[in-house]
């Protein structure tokens, strides 16, 4: 009996180790690429220069169509 509860003690304790690895590995895997973008910090950003379409050759203004205007009808002595 005591050979069976070590052996079942031997197999949790390496199912807990393997999942503790595991998790470290996935937990660590959240920093790839960390080294160059600390290397980053304090430096501006590059920044994509502004365009205005409407300098561009063939240039259309983008128009939706709207809904009609709904007046709203007032009853004297009402509430809705």
């Amino acid at each position: 009996m005591k050979k069976d509860r070590k052996e079942h003690w031997r197999k949790l304790m390496r199912g807990t180790t393997m999942a503790g690895a595991l998790l470290a590995v996935i937990t660590l895997s959240g920093c790839a690429g960390m080294e160059e973008r600390l290397s980053r910090v304090g430096v501006e950003p590059p920044f994509s220069k502004i365009q205005n379409p409407e300098h561009e050759k063939g240039y259309k203004p983008l128009t939706f169509p709207m809904p009609k205007e709904h007046v709203a009808e007032q009853s004297p002595n009402s509430l809705w």
